[in-house]
């Protein structure tokens, strides 16, 4: 049983590090770019079990994100 991990985050080197230390435990990670206007529509659609999303984004995308999935845009 795979259990997702939705990484809102435009770094690839962290992409590789989490998949790298925790994959083995059986969590597969989906990757979004902060920009990507659709990206909290990835939350009904992937159904993850958790999502970390990047807030030192530049210009405060990672900041707006966090607000808009805390009022339940992904819900």
């Amino acid at each position: 049983m795979s259990r997702r991990i939705l990484l809102v985050d435009n770094d690839r080197a962290f992409h590789r590090l989490l998949a790298e230390q925790i994959g083995p435990y059986g969590f597969e990670i989906i990757t979004a770019s902060p920009t990507d206007p659709d990206v909290l529509a990835k939350v009904t659609s992937v159904s993850p079990q958790l999502v970390i999303i990047a807030v030192e984004e530049p210009d405060k995308v990672g900041y707006s994100l966090c607000n808009k999935a805390k009022k339940g845009v992904g819900a």
